[in-house]
């Protein structure tokens, strides 16, 4: 049997970062969505189909943004989660290995209860 060992701080971290990463982006995304009706006066009738493709292509770049800022969040979210579930995990598993063994071993699975490690 491996040992296992977590290093949650560094867990926290990471999932702060990410987070971090998801304000950043969303922030960029957010930067992309403007009012290309303003520039009508620039680019007048003429350019009013450049506009349109403008307009197009940066409420597309977007949502590719806010897209990338949800995973972001997610994926800080999951690494919060698998932190929050390793460290119960391993409470559970100390409390058990830390119970004296009893004179009747009990089956479970494949296994005796007891010393097993």
């Amino acid at each position: 049997m491996t040992d296992v060992s977590v290093h949650t701080p560094s867990l926290a971290d990471y999932a702060r970062d990410q987070h971090t990463a998801a304000d950043v982006v969303r922030a960029h995304a957010n930067a992309q969505r403007g009012e290309v009706g303003d520039l009508t006066d620039t680019f007048g009738v003429i350019g009013a189909d450049f506009l349109v493709a403008a307009a197009y292509t940066l409420d597309t770049r977007a949502r590719r943004l806010d897209t990338l800022a949800t995973r972001h969040g997610d994926q800080g979210d999951i690494t919060d989660s698998a932190a929050t579930v390793y460290l119960d995990a391993d409470a559970r598993a100390g409390h058990w290995l830390s119970r004296p063994p009893t004179d009747k071993p009990r089956n479970i699975g494949n296994h005796t209860e007891g010393l097993y490690l």
